[in-house]
């Protein structure tokens, strides 16, 4: 601490010299706003917590699997579809949590019924659980639009 150090990088990697000497050397990810945390540059209590709360990957899926196929499904698209990865464990985590407070079933049938949305996330589900949208049935509309004189048809457009 306290001393200067030179940092060169380019496309692929991240290196750090003092006096001369690398001092560490870091591979750069290709993804834009990504976090790349290793677990080895964590402190010692936040790997030790990482380990008691389950926060991996496998171990959260494992959870979400014992739940059901819906709760699975959203788990993983919380990981997948959001940029910063490291932050979704605590909301996966928390989202596994719900069933303490509204039991497997009711927390599959919240997975499923975000997973009809285009995008997923914890509040969401906990906003389905707390206004009990999950024990009405999904609504599939199947009709028809109507007719209409805005409405100029395939005939319009040869």
């Amino acid at each position: 601490m306290g001393k200067k150090v030179k940092v060169f990088y380019d496309q692929r990697v991240v290196e750090v010299y003092l006096e001369g000497e690398r001092i560490a050397l870091h591979v750069r990810k290709s993804h834009n706003k990504a976090y790349t945390t290793l677990a080895e540059h964590m402190p010692p209590h936040h790997q030790r917590m990482q380990q008691i709360k389950g926060f991996n990957r496998e171990d959260l899926l494992a959870q979400a699997a014992r739940i059901g196929t819906a709760t699975v499904q959203a788990a993983t698209l919380m990981w997948e579809k959001s940029i910063y990865i490291e932050q979704n464990y605590k909301a996966c985590f928390g989202m596994l949590m719900l069933q303490k407070k509204y039991g497997r079933d009711r927390l599959e049938a919240a997975c499923s019924r975000a997973l009809q949305g285009s995008r997923i996330n914890y509040t969401m589900i906990k906003n389905i659980l707390e206004a009990g949208l999950d024990k009405q049935p999904a609504r599939v509309e199947d009709r028809p639009l109507p007719s209409h004189d805005n409405i100029r048809g395939k005939d319009h457009y040869q």
